[in-house]
């Protein structure tokens, strides 16, 4: 289904039902990215795009979860400070100030999220590892095609590394 308001709202909070406490929620939303949204507009059926207190709001109102939020948009950086709690992973294909390169609508993901989920996550089940593997290939391909770097975020909470690790534990 198409994402907006109402469809991330129901998600999470259907899935964060079913979590136990040691359980992190993966939370992907990849669009056109402006400062401080992700597009959601679709013609006259959605209006408004989404913020990041709408993705906090959802998160609060699901009991806020342990969540891992990818963010593989331009300026999906600007989301990076309201979201960051520290129960929280956020990955950003992009600063607050930059778009995230191979942003079109023929492309199947942007630069960062071809690196991220396809490069990467090939080497680690550690997202957090394949957040600086893929900063590291889209820094190498941003700079071989002059392009101004994107700087892709990583932020951590101070409680999520220990959840995190607990999780990849698990599957070794």
């Amino acid at each position: 289904p198409l994402m907006y308001r109402v469809n991330l709202n129901s998600a999470v909070h259907a899935v964060a039902q079913v979590m136990d406490a040691e359980d992190i929620l993966l939370v992907v939303v990849t669009s056109h990215g402006a400062p401080g949204v992700l597009s959601t507009s679709f013609d006259e059926l959605i209006t408004r795009d989404v913020s990041p207190n709408d993705i906090n709001a959802a998160l609060e109102k699901a009991g806020g979860p342990n969540a891992i939020l990818i963010l593989p948009a331009c300026y999906s950086g600007s989301f990076a400070e309201e979201l960051a709690r520290p129960n929280r992973l956020i990955l950003t294909g992009a600063d607050a100030d930059s778009v995230s390169f191979g942003c079109n609508d023929q492309n199947e993901w942007t630069d960062w999220g071809r690196a991220f989920f396809v490069d990467a996550f090939g080497q680690t089940n550690d997202p957090r590892e394949a957040a600086r593997l893929a900063q590291a290939l889209v820094a190498a391909l941003e700079e071989e095609q002059g392009l101004p770097p994107s700087s892709p975020m990583i932020v951590e909470g101070s409680d999520v590394g220990r959840i995190l690790d607990a999780w990849l534990a698990e599957l070794d």
